[in-house]
């Protein structure tokens, strides 16, 4: 079947194949546009955001790209797709895999397979212990989220993306639950506001406005009172190692040991 692929008009004037074209010699470029080709008629196949691969969850390899192109010049294929890559067409993903930058809305498949949330796909780009990471992540601020503003939040693939993204943002633990609790303190208590206490909005892209808005010599306090040993064995619910809670207390800004939180579990499982 041929895949029919709708393409945005005004996609091939933006800025990078502008840089593209600037960065490239003459035949640099048609290597590059050739791959990027071969590339896109993939990603339009698999149909899921922009997503490139072979195999699910397998690295796609220089060898296979040589294949695709038809082509045994290795180093020129290695330099196009760094060249793509540098210009922002083409993204690598943890899973050593490839996507096409800023698939949606540009572009949209008029057939082929049917396309899961976008969400499930771009959680592809990181591998499967990131994505266990992620998940306790977000399970761990939504549990804080809905005590605080008395919600009822579940981490579903939305909500784990906008986390991974805030933390690949280098936003931590301490800021997130910062905006929380600020946010509910403004908003809790406004009939229009308060439908607003929720991931899509704190988490999404006015996080850094929210953040800034906070007062500076505001320190971040708990809105839901809890005792030290319960917030230690919250922690550890939802990390691997003793080690792994002590590293994110102190991203809350709480000073803990590892004898203090193995004497947590103990005192909890008894």
């Amino acid at each position: 079947m041929h895949i029919k692929l709708q393409v945005d008009l005004n996609y091939y004037q933006q800025k990078e194949f502008q840089k593209l074209a600037d960065s490239t010699t003459g035949t640099q470029y048609k290597n590059a546009l050739a791959l990027w080709s071969v590339l896109l008629k993939r990603a339009a196949e698999l149909n899921q955001q922009g997503l490139i691969y072979q195999q699910p969850e397998q690295p796609l390899t220089q060898t296979v790209l040589c294949a695709w192109l038809r082509s045994k010049r290795r180093d020129s294929v290695s330099r196009s797709l760094r060249t793509l890559i540098a210009c922002g067409l083409v993204r690598a993903t943890a899973t050593k895999q490839y996507r096409i930058c800023n698939w949606s809305p540009n572009f949209v498949v008029l057939n082929g397979a049917t396309p899961d949330s976008a969400a499930a796909h771009l959680l592809q780009d990181y591998n499967q212990p990131q994505r266990k990471q992620i998940k306790k992540a977000t399970e761990q601020l939504l549990i804080y989220l809905n005590q605080v503003a008395e919600k009822a939040f579940a981490a579903d693939e939305e909500t784990q993306l906008l986390v991974a993204e805030l933390y690949q943002h280098k936003a931590t633990t301490a800021q997130i639950k910062r905006v929380i609790d600020w946010k509910t303190r403004q908003w809790k208590d406004d009939i229009k506001m308060r439908p607003f206490l929720r991931p899509q909005t704190l988490f999404g892209p006015k996080f850094n406005t929210y953040l800034n808005e906070v007062p500076a010599s505001s320190k971040p306090q708990p809105a839901v009172a809890r005792t030290r040993q319960a917030y230690l064995y919250e922690l550890y619910a939802v990390s691997a190692t003793v080690d792994e809670v002590v590293a994110k207390a102190a991203a809350d800004q709480i000073v803990t040991t590892k004898k203090e939180v193995e004497a947590v579990i103990h005192e909890y499982r008894n």
